[in-house]
């Protein structure tokens, strides 16, 4: 086994690990260089000594309570390391430390923090990462596995990546894993993984007050994909342009259907506001699977994704859908836009064929205040579907600008139990009762196979005489194509209203990518009144981000409320502004995009160092920020030197 400990200088390069139990450990690095692991082969032919004879190795590295660390390198695919046939094969964990001082009456308990990581880990490919029989330690069967277990102090934040795109990787970068990536109160970018057969992709649970973005990565045949539980920080589960290709679902399986992207929150709260965007998925010959799902949330924005089923089989339906295209549930205020939802045919609309099996392409149940606003449904069985007891007799859903092309039932409103849910379509909701508002919705009938309506409503009506209105201009849709069936003796119907002139109608364009703040709480974070804990500075920078962005696209706060007023300036202005403004240039650094493009790269690198240098600091605090981003561009160039001793104390002071 190598050893990497605090202050110790190791190179380990190009060399292979095999049938070691487990080949490097590093424990308290707290510098940034000081360990480089690169080219190196971890690998197992199942013939180690006793007492692990017939095992597969623990781990290919193991690091604990360690602040800076990179496993791998960006330059090219070959510097990464390589990691076969083992039970786990990087292990990060981080926990506060419990030592005893002083013997006899004068003994005392100290508590050590745990760090606050950043591990890189660069080019890196595992495969075969299986548990052992019988084993039951949670890193078993992953291949990057990240845990804090700390009472307070610091956790893990990783850098996954790759130096090349999904698509042109000769070979998957983890392949015939149980899980690629597990994360366990810790925080990750995961950009250019190709991910192939494995039981979870990325997987991020306990995450209250954490952050991730995934993006631009491949999934294949992965059962369940890109998951997260718990109430991440506020804006912080970014999963945008990944592709994923889901499998069958596995009968065994009962009540676990394949799914490509899930964001769960854990508690009401609703910290986090969850942005899955442009991704694509397909979801494979198999009769159950859901593309995206999200349970829970408050606020979250799921806009731009194509979802395609692929399954030809036609099979007796009954009861709720089981392959479903975006599924929200107990949500309140979910924004669903743009998204495109199709069975079969690519989303190709001139296809007429219709395969009648069970499926929806956007399934609401419970949630209230939905915003549903240009989504594509095409020879799907239902193209909406709501269920439960969604919204109240105020708070209207927002269904509009859609287009619902050969369902079996365009609009299923379900047992809906309270008025105002994806009822009252295209009504305006005002304080003019005389104005008719045209949502848009464009409804075409299923000319292949019946019976159901373009909109159908199966309910208990609350009341006698209870209707759902649905205005809308001539001719779009007509009452004979919407029906209603009651489960009572009370009436209830859909009445359809074309009036002659429509006073407004919605349009498709772009929308405000901030979602809407509860006033008091952005009042407080303006105000630094709201309780962090220790380790919860990244939730805080977090949200005070986010007010800023929120009062940015609604100037007319910052007049009616001065301390809102007040915030603002001061994070636009001065050397907070500015440090801010540069922070913000050099996360799109990052961007793989503009990556692929090193003139381009190299250009906004110099723009960033530019306004670095004109800095006109003079508080100490922006002499430092000025000499830490002095020294991050640095360390972003192509063969940039490597730090100094003081360089890197500073820097791990820094992070």
């Amino acid at each position: 086994m190598a050893l990497c400990e605090t202050r110790t200088k190791a190179g380990i390069t190009n060399g292979e690990f095999k049938n070691c139990n487990r080949s490097i450990a590093i424990f308290e690095n707290n510098a940034i260089t000081n360990c480089s692991i690169t080219g190196n082969t971890f690998t197992a032919d199942g013939n180690m000594l006793a007492p692990y004879a017939n095992l597969k190795p623990e781990h290919g590295i193991y690091v604990y309570n360690s602040a800076s660390l990179q496993i791998g390198d960006i330059g090219a695919p070959n510097d990464g390391n390589v990691f076969e046939n083992l039970q786990n094969g990087i292990k990060i964990f981080n926990e506060t430390v419990m030592i005893t001082i002083g013997q006899g009456p004068n003994q005392q308990i100290q508590l050590i923090p745990a760090p606050s990581s950043y591990i890189q880990l660069k080019n890196n490919t595992m495969s075969g990462i299986t548990r052992n029989n019988g084993s039951s330690v949670p890193e078993a069967g992953v291949g990057v596995y990240a845990e804090a277990n700390s009472l307070f102090g610091g956790r893990p934040r990783l850098l996954i990546t790759n130096s090349t795109s999904p698509s042109a990787l000769t070979a998957p970068t983890f392949q015939n894993c149980e899980q690629a990536v597990s994360l366990i109160q810790a925080s990750a970018n995961v950009f250019n993984q190709h991910i192939d057969h494995c039981g979870i992709g990325i997987g991020a649970i306990k995450c209250d007050g954490e952050k991730y973005n995934i993006s631009s990565n491949y999934l294949n045949q992965t059962y369940w994909n890109i998951v997260k539980t718990g109430d991440e920080s506020t804006l912080g589960f970014f999963v945008n342009n990944n592709t994923i290709s889901m499998p069958e679902d596995e009968p065994t399986l009962i009540g676990l259907p394949p799914i490509g992207i899930l964001s769960a929150y854990s508690s009401k709260i609703h910290q986090g506001h969850s942005q899955i965007n442009t991704n694509g998925i397909r979801i494979s010959e198999g009769q159950a699977g859901i593309g995206i799902s999200l349970n829970n949330g408050k606020d979250d924005r799921i806009e731009g994704n194509q979802i395609h089923f692929l399954n030809t089989t036609v099979e007796t339906v009954i009861g709720i859908p089981k392959l479903i295209g975006i599924y929200s549930n107990s949500s309140d205020h979910p924004r669903i836009l743009n998204n495109s939802v199709d069975n079969n045919f690519l989303n190709d609309p001139t296809a007429t064929q219709f395969i009648n099996n069970n499926n929806t392409g956007i399934y609401v149940h419970e949630n209230k205040n939905s915003v549903l606003h240009c989504n594509l449904a095409n020879f799907t069985r239902f193209g909406i579907l709501a269920t439960g007891a969604n919204g109240n007799s105020t708070n209207y859903d927002q269904t509009a600008g859609n287009f619902m092309n050969n369902s079996h039932a365009n609009m299923l409103l379900l047992k809906l139990q309270v008025e105002g849910s994806l009822g009252q379509i295209g009504k305006e909701i005002s304080n003019f009762p005389l104005m008719t508002f045209d949502a848009n919705n464009t409804f075409s009938p299923n000319l292949q196979f019946g019976p159901l309506n373009n909109v159908y409503r199966v309910t208990d009506c609350p009341q006698s005489n209870t209707s759902d209105e649905i205005v809308t201009a001539v001719n779009r849709l007509t009452q004979a194509q919407s029906s209603a069936s009651n489960t009572n003796t009370n009436d209830c119907v859909i009445t359809v209203n074309n009036p002659t002139s429509i006073t407004s109608g919605f349009l498709c364009g772009d929308e405000n990518p901030w979602p809407d703040l509860d006033l008091q709480y952005a009042m407080l974070v303006a105000a630094e009144n709201t309780n962090y804990i220790d380790f919860e500075d990244g939730a805080r920078q977090s949200d005070q981000e986010w007010v800023y962005r929120w009062v940015e696209e609604n100037p007319d706060l910052r007049v009616q409320f001065p301390i809102l007023d007040s915030f603002y300036l001061y994070r636009y202005s001065g050397v907070t502004g500015q440090l801010n403004r540069i922070d913000e240039a050099m996360a799109l650094l990052g961007d793989s995009a503009l990556r692929a493009q090193p003139t381009l790269w190299l250009q906004a690198h110099g723009n960033i160092v530019t306004q670095n240098n004109a800095l006109d600091v003079n508080a100490s605090f922006g002499q430092y920020a000025q000499q830490m981003n002095t020294l991050l561009l640095r360390d972003m160039l192509p063969d940039a030197p490597e730090f100094s001793e003081n360089e890197r104390d500073a820097i791990t002071l820094w992070l």
